[in-house]
């Protein structure tokens, strides 16, 4: 069984999958990911180099995101063949640990940014939603190394609205509290999936 766990960008979904990782249930993570395809060495790095020069890398070879983000954040057209190039691989890898996972687990969280955007909720039993206040959103994002609030104010817009994804959540975490808080929510949340979907 697949729960696919979503929020937009700064809404604490770490946070969360870390907590039922911590529980033993196997995590699937596309941002994880999108970073081990583009590390140095690797072919997508390359080609994101031959599309868009010297300058989409950083002195020692490593990807430099933040340019990265602002490039494609400016140009819609250059973000969607970025887009192109990653998500197939992204999807692709995805797919082969969730099939290891799923032959090892009663039941997976696969987290995903852009879930719904990407029609991903297709694969889940259900979805679970982080939710956070906008302001909180943008203040916590804009204290990541290299993304200012203008950034943070971007992504939010190219995603899903905080009410699309609310009203296509099968659960919701509220991470707009304290740690403690959102931990509790979790730890309910736990035993609610075993409850409705593993002990029938």
């Amino acid at each position: 069984m697949i729960i696919g766990l979503t929020g937009g960008i700064a809404s604490g979904k770490t946070f969360c999958s870390d907590f039922f990782q911590a529980k033993g249930v196997p995590l699937v993570d596309a941002d994880v990911i999108a970073r081990e395809i583009v590390q140095k060495g690797e072919p997508l790095l390359e080609q994101l180099k031959a599309l868009l020069g010297k300058e989409v890398l950083l002195s020692d070879g490593q990807l430099n995101r933040a340019w990265l983000r602002r490039q494609i954040f400016a140009d819609e057209c250059l973000k969607k063949q970025v887009n192109d190039l990653m998500h197939p691989l992204i999807r692709e890898r995805a797919q082969q640990q969730l099939a290891v996972a799923e032959s090892q687990a009663a039941w997976i969280m696969y987290s995903v940014p852009l879930l719904f955007e990407n029609a991903l909720e297709m694969i889940c039993h259900a979805v679970i939603v982080v939710d956070i206040l906008p302001d909180l959103q943008i203040s916590r994002g804009a204290m990541r190394d290299g993304v200012t609030e203008a950034d943070i104010r971007r992504i939010m817009t190219a995603q899903l609205s905080r009410e699309q994804r609310l009203s296509r959540a099968n659960f919701v975490i509220d991470n707009s509290g304290s740690r403690v808080q959102t931990r509790l929510q979790c730890a309910d949340l736990y035993r609610q999936i075993y409850q409705n979907f593993l002990t029938g």
